[in-house]
């Protein structure tokens, strides 16, 4: 496993690499190797998206079928990919 100081060292060869190597909460998303930055949603989305997530949220829980998380939470779709 590389250490801190040798990923540094060494620049990113991938998208992927460069995207590992963000800051923790950095907003962007991983589309096709390219990093595509993101800007901070607007209060009208935000609202739609927690009343979005809380009915998820009651109907999974009441199903029992999965989880639902919050975003941001980094979504691996494949190594080109991140969402």
């Amino acid at each position: 496993m590389e250490t801190l100081v040798e990923k540094y060292i060494k620049p990113p060869r991938t998208g992927l690499e460069a995207f590992e190597l963000l800051p923790e909460g950095t907003r962007c998303q991983l589309i096709n190797d390219a990093i595509i930055m993101s800007p901070a949603p607007n209060i009208p989305h935000a609202q739609i998206q927690m009343a979005i997530s809380n009915a998820l949220y009651n109907y999974v829980q009441q199903q029992q079928t999965g989880m639902v998380v919050c975003a941001p939470v980094d979504v691996y779709l494949e190594k080109s990919n991140v969402y």
